[in-house]
């Protein structure tokens, strides 16, 4: 009935996991590294625990997929543990293609162990158990001894249970110590939060073919976050009944009236405690993982992109249903574009007076992996509006750092006071590292924003352009994901704290970046001061890289390339910029 009435191509808010739309909160997004940080570690055990309703499964079925891409794995996904210890062998020998399967259980788990006795590849077979919580405490005990079996040193087997947290509770019997002593860390899926809460309707509402209608206004996401507890099934659930209700009134504006109806009719499935913080695992993880980046990158993008759009144009139709609010809002942001407007100016001024007193214009280098790309990224280059790039001055701008031959002298600057040929002494502004009384700082800068990743440059320079007119200098950092390909990620500056770069996200009303941890940087050399580096800077940009300077002292300029949050990443670039000739060192920026 819905359906037709708001003309969805599919059900939003069905409850059957679907691997192919997944929303990726935070607490998905870490449990997916610590998942995938445990396979790639050949972790014997892990342990992935939610409430019921938390996505669990939809993991499962993903993580499935992706090992099944991979060479060397067997997988088993065992979605009901009530087959016992016998069942999970039989799936097992199934899996291998071993035939002619003996009744006995003991002569089927042997069989199971000449095979990998035999076998040279050394395939790790991943069994995972989906509701562990119902397994009995016998077939539990038996899994711990098949997880056991090696040859040679070589453990194949290793279990992945997932489960509900009343799951960790049966591990503490005495007959599971064994077992509960060899699971190092465990993951519990936190509950979403009301932001969260509301792009999980508006993504799926957009993977369901949405037009815009029905629209849900502020007062009724916060109840449905209220009545759900943040459990994305219960949000299905009431989501559901709001659009069931909405279709038989024939309303395009789902009202906190109709969700509170939808609460009285889902009320029993409805769960009365508060939402709880989940546990964390974070750096630990993220610096280990290289089978995959995110399985979920592409989604994540799509996140990014369209869900600032849907709730545009929700809101727009919110404001034709309700024109009181409506002539208010217009008013608040009238007010609030006039503030931006004297802040920009503001800006601007100050951006004018560096630019004035330093005699400097900004450059940055992307490299080139074809003529199209180059000249779209050439095209593109971002203006001088913020301290946080690489700057040089006009003479430098021109024919001289065009690229040259190797071996090739860079031409010599001109003193403009008596119009005389110079050595390389002109002065280089580079990115101050703080605005403290001194204007310089030995301190860390961590901290950057990041707006997404793609892996064609042509649309990482798009989102270029739109983030430079907000008056922001955007960068690129190049990411060599294996498999997974060549990856351009987009980033926003360099902080030293987490609250340094919150403030840049709010006042620029950047909904879509995220601050990240980005301190693993390659530095390539320290020089005391701007002249010294040029040869270096030009060296690597004919050879394809796009470097940055951070002046941390007076005398002190130090020249890096990329920003990452896992030192893995920066060990693949270390090694390539060592092949390539340039001596460099992983730090912390």
């Amino acid at each position: 009935m819905h359906k037709d009435f708001y003309r969805f191509k599919t059900e939003p808010f069905t409850t059957h996991p679907n691997p192919g739309i997944i929303y990726i909160s935070n607490t998905h997004k870490e449990a997916w590294y610590y998942l995938l940080f445990g396979i790639d570690t050949k972790e014997p055990f892990l342990v992935l625990t939610g409430e019921y309703g938390m996505g669990k499964t939809l993991l499962c079925l993903r993580l499935v997929q992706v090992l099944k891409k991979k060479e060397n794995f067997f997988v088993e996904y065992i979605p009901t543990p009530n087959e016992g210890y016998e069942g999970i062998l039989r799936r097992i020998a199934y899996t291998l293609g071993l035939s002619m399967l003996p009744e006995d259980p003991g002569i089927l788990q042997d069989m199971i162990y000449d095979y990998f006795r035999a076998d040279n590849d050394r395939s790790s077979f991943y069994i995972v158990i989906d509701d562990a919580q119902e397994t009995d405490i016998t077939t539990l005990s038996k899994l711990k001894h098949l997880s056991g079996f090696n040859h040679n040193g070589f453990f194949p087997f290793i279990m992945i249970f997932v489960a509900h947290p009343s799951f960790l509770q049966a591990l503490k019997t005495p007959a599971l110590s064994s077992l509960n002593q060899r699971i190092k860390r465990r993951y519990h899926l936190a509950r979403f939060n009301l932001e969260d809460t509301k792009n999980y309707i508006f993504f799926r509402m957009l993977k369901s073919g949405v037009s815009g209608v029905p629209v849900f206004p502020e007062e009724t996401l916060q109840k449905i976050f209220l009545y759900s507890a943040g459990v994305p099934r219960l949000i299905n659930n009431i989501c559901d009944t709001c659009l069931l209700i909405g279709a038989s009134k024939k309303s395009t504006l789902i009202t906190p009236e109709i969700a509170d109806e939808a609460r009285n009719l889902v009320e029993g499935c409805l769960t009365e405690t508060e939402p709880v913080p989940g546990s964390a695992f974070k750096e630990e993880a993220k610096g280990h993982v290289t089978i995959a980046e995110d399985a979920a990158t592409s989604e994540a993008t799509e996140q990014n992109y369209v869900l600032p759009a849907l709730k545009n144009t929700m809101r727009d139709r919110n404001e034709i249903h309700n024109p009181v609010v409506s002539g208010f809002w217009k008013k608040l942001r009238n007010i609030t574009i006039l503030i931006v407007l004297v802040l920009l100016l503001m800006l601007l001024g100050i951006a004018l007076y560096q630019l004035f007193f330093y005699g400097n214009i900004s450059i940055s280098h992307f490299p080139k992996d074809s003529l199209q790309t180059n000249r779209l990224l050439k095209d593109n280059l971002p203006p001088e509006n913020k301290p946080q790039t690489f700057t040089i001055p006009k003479e430098m701008t021109g024919k001289d750092l065009q690229p040259r031959k190797p071996g090739e002298d860079i031409p010599a600057l001109r003193d403009e006071s008596d119009d005389k040929p110079a050595k390389k002494t002109a002065s280089i502004a580079t990115s101050r590292a703080d605005s403290g009384p001194s204007f310089f700082s030995n301190g860390f800068h961590p901290f950057s924003l990041k707006t997404s990743s793609y892996q064609r440059p042509e649309r990482a320079v798009q989102e270029l352009s739109e983030i430079r007119q907000t008056g922001l200098t955007p960068y690129l950092v190049k990411t060599n994901l294996g498999d997974m390909g060549v990856w351009w990620r987009i980033y926003i500056g360099f902080y030293a704290t987490e609250e340094e770069a919150g403030k840049i996200k709010s006042t620029y009303n950047l909904a879509n970046a995220s601050v990240q941890k980005t301190d693993y940087s390659c530095l390539l050399g320290e020089f005391s001061n701007e002249t010294e580096l040029i040869d270096d800077f030009e060296r690597l940009k004919q050879a394809g890289y796009f470097p940055y300077v951070i002046q941390k002292r007076k005398d002190n300029f130090r020249l890096y390339l990329g920003a990452y949050e896992k030192k893995s990443e920066a060990d693949i670039l270390s090694i390539e910029l060592m092949r390539n000739g340039f001596n460099n060192e992983i730090v912390r920026r």
